[in-house]
């Protein structure tokens, strides 16, 4: 060890090097272990590798130095004096530990003591009562079971670079972008079907492509039954949201939508058909959005499900492609109310006719026209006002 350049006082802690190798005697009468390990007794160090256990029998914790080097316990005389309780019980042996510089230690016996950490059950280890000035040392061993170290052992293959590149090493990158990666997860079989047939569907209408080059992102997918037995592809990017600058787009109050009603006597609901593909994404937005499926990866061209800001832009596009006319819009839900049939047929027209310029599409199964009452979000619209709608009260 060099010590050039260290403080006077941290030259005089470092005493003796020690380590523990067993050895077999060759008379088999005994072993020899030789203690191989840097000694500095000064316990104020708080870099020194001390810890306090606990002796069961005894009640009483020792303050121990771990030693990685060494294969034995060691217990000083003088601490093996001072335990209390239990009379301690020393066994003769014929082991001899040998110093750094080949110097035989002077060993009284050994003895079996009860350690205990933190919330373990007490463990049984034999220690080396041994005549020295020195502290007590934990062996490698010991340490383990206590579990006061860990020994890793990894593998960290590094990425080929080309010339003048910077070499990074896997596991490191894994480790620190962990969060980033998201595995492919498996689906039933059944389910596989399905799914392979809305990636081939959302293909064809353009809403996805398939992709093979490097991205530096890869989602997780949700998939959601809808009623008629097919899946929603849903995108699950926990980790992107984090990233993105939701713009934070107001929605309107119900009580906004009630207040058009006041002496409306015809109304009309429309829904919009998977509104968010209206919105089209860019190629690097395009990028991130990026997921992973069993039948290989693909990007979202359109706005996915999903993404945190998805509701915020999908709300202002759709009152900016209905700017003008009177009626209550909510996300991809319009409610359309007139005081005569007059009113509401035009109202009508206008929304269909601008549905058409901006390329909006809407559920047949869903549309209601010229009604004296509507549902819409857990009310009812009526010529008499705003009630309850029983199919959402009928639980309670």
């Amino acid at each position: 060890m060099n010590l050039a350049g260290k403080p006077p006082c941290m030259k005089q802690e470092i005493e003796a090097v020690r380590r523990v190798k067993i050895e077999t005697a060759e008379d088999d009468e005994g072993e020899e272990f030789h203690i191989e390990a840097i000694d500095s007794w000064s316990a104020e160090a708080p870099e020194k590798p001390f810890v306090a256990i606990r002796l069961t029998q005894y009640n009483t914790d020792i303050k121990f130095k771990i030693d990685t080097g060494a294969e034995v316990n060691v217990l000083p005389t003088a601490d093996f004096l001072n335990l209390k309780g239990a009379s301690p019980r020393l066994t003769k042996t014929k082991d001899i530990l040998t110093s750094y510089s080949g110097g035989q230690l002077k060993v009284v016996g050994t003895i079996n003591l009860m350690l205990q950490n933190k919330k373990q059950r007490p463990q049984n280890h034999v220690f080396y009562n041994v005549e020295t000035d020195k502290g007590p040392i934990l062996s490698r061993q010991t340490s383990k079971k206590l579990n006061l170290i860990k020994f890793l052992m990894s593998i960290s293959p590094e990425i080929p670079a080309a010339p003048q590149q910077r070499r990074i090493k896997v596991d490191r990158l894994l480790e620190e972008f962990s969060d980033v990666f998201d595995a492919i997860k498996t689906c039933a079989v059944c389910t596989a079907a399905k799914l392979k047939q809305e990636l081939e569907r959302l293909e064809a209408l353009g809403v996805i492509e398939k992709t093979t080059k490097p991205t530096e992102w890869v989602n997780s997918i949700v998939l959601v039954k809808k009623g008629d037995g097919s899946l929603r592809i849903c995108l699950d990017p926990v980790d992107l949201n984090r990233w993105i600058k939701r713009p934070h787009h107001p929605v309107p109050l119900f009580e906004d939508i009630a207040a058009k009603c006041e002496g409306a006597q015809k109304f009309f609901k429309v829904d919009a058909r998977s509104g968010y593909w209206l919105m089209v994404l860019d190629d690097k937005s395009s990028e991130l959005t990026t997921f992973n499926t069993v039948f290989g990866r693909y990007r979202w061209k359109r706005y996915p499900f999903g993404l945190v800001s998805a509701q915020d832009e999908y709300q202002k596009k759709m009152e900016e492609a209905f700017e003008g006319i009177n009626i209550g819009l909510i996300i991809d839900d319009i409610a359309g109310m007139g005081a005569t049939d007059e009113e509401h047929d035009r109202k009508l027209a206008e929304v269909l006719l601008r549905a058409k310029e901006k390329g909006v599409k809407f559920n047949r199964d869903k549309c209601i026209f010229d009604a004296t009452s509507i549902p819409y979000f857990g009310h009812i619209l009526t010529e008499e006002g705003v009630k309850p709608d029983p199919n959402k009260t009928r639980a309670i």
